[in-house]
């Protein structure tokens, strides 16, 4: 509720224009406002089937639910399996359905896919060893190459005289 604590605004004109608005905001529609603190709603007061079936707890979500999916089924532009699935229950048990015929497929699919990546595993695994294999012998062959080797003597001066 409202109190006047300013002295300057007009209380009771405020009050009036807030309740016009609320209850014609949003395209001229009343607004369902929530009930006043201490005070029940009549259910016999609320107007039209349909909000008289919302107020049950578990059918009102339910019924909001399947319209929201029917509308959806009927939206444009949407494809054959699209407004198959969009169908409150039938819909739902397609997806399941779908699904459990083509587990069979899609297991057989994962399973050659595993078996290809292991195959290409092994494949890496055999060149790495390949590689460690030689890159052995290339550090064999660097060893030898530039381990040192013992010179020779260079020829003394008389026994490069007598070979003239």
């Amino acid at each position: 509720m409202l109190h006047s604590t300013n002295p300057e605004i007009d209380s009771d004109r405020l009050r009036h224009h807030i309740d016009g608005v609320a209850t014609h905001c949003r395209h001229a529609r009343p607004l369902a406002l929530p009930p006043l603190p201490g005070h029940t709603p009549d259910v016999g007061r609320v107007a039209g089937w349909r909000q008289r079936l919302r107020h049950v707890p578990w059918l009102g979500s339910s019924l909001v639910w399947a319209r929201a999916r029917w509308w959806r089924v009927r939206t444009p532009g949407l494809s054959l399996a699209q407004r198959l699935r969009a169908v409150p229950v039938l819909g739902d048990l397609a997806a399941w359905g779908l699904a459990f015929v083509t587990l069979p497929r899609w297991r057989a699919e994962l399973r050659d896919h595993v078996a290809a990546q292991q195959a290409q595993l092994q494949d890496l695994r055999n060149q790495q060893v390949q590689l460690q294999q030689e890159l052995k012998r290339l550090r064999a062959a660097s060893a030898d190459v530039q381990a040192p080797r013992p010179q020779s003597l260079p020829p003394t001066s008389g026994q490069g005289e007598e070979s003239r």
